[in-house]
């Protein structure tokens, strides 16, 4: 069963949501192939963080990433203008145990929003195509999957000078079908991780 806390994202609090589950971000990691360094990392978290009971990682930041937040808040209040939707904190949905996520806002009647700074060339191109990037499918998809919205927003953004680019994503039950496998046997690998390195 589905389960909201409204708490504030990268707060401790928040953290301690999220550790040892799978969140939605790094659901694009899960299906890539197994010996690739992204998927390696995404099971490997799991593990630790449920292992030891600290969070991995927790904490880092860089330039890149501060700037790509306040875009983000930038382009929240964009979305807020043109569409006339107030979006509320995302919180944090926890699916079970072992998955959960924690979209950018909540958006009245059961919708969801999910923001990306992008930089020009890319942004470029997501006008061209008009359609969900692939490198974001299984991130959004996941978040319909944990949430249970009726639709997320999708808005890539770089300078409101720029046509403004809004997706909206429905629930497709033949994804959702394949990330429940997905997570499936991601949680049976956790565990007989845990088994195995555990050294409790």
């Amino acid at each position: 069963m589905i389960k909201f806390f409204d708490v504030e994202q990268n707060t401790e609090d928040w953290e301690a949501l999220r550790l040892g589950k799978f969140t939605a971000s790094t659901f694009n990691d899960l299906f890539m192939k197994p010996d690739t360094i992204g998927y390696k990392k995404a099971i490997a978290r799991v593990v630790y963080e449920r292992i030891t009971g600290k969070p991995y990682g927790f904490g880092y930041t860089n330039s890149r990433m501060e700037a790509g937040h306040e875009l983000e808040n930038y382009a929240r209040e964009h979305y807020e203008m043109i569409t006339f939707n107030e979006v509320k904190p995302g919180g944090f949905f926890q699916y079970n145990e072992f998955v959960g996520c924690s979209p950018d806002g909540r958006v009245e009647k059961n919708g969801g929003v999910e923001f990306k700074s992008r930089d020009p060339h890319i942004y470029f191109e997501y006008l061209d195509s008009g359609k969900l990037p692939n490198v974001n499918k299984w991130q959004v998809y996941g978040q319909l999957f944990c949430t249970g919205f009726d639709w997320i927003d999708y808005m890539p953004y770089c300078h409101p000078n720029l046509k403004t680019l809004i997706i909206r994503v429905e629930p497709d039950n033949k994804i959702f079908e394949e990330i429940k496998l997905k997570l499936d046997e991601s949680i049976e690998i956790v565990q007989k991780m845990i088994q195995k390195y555990s050294n409790q």
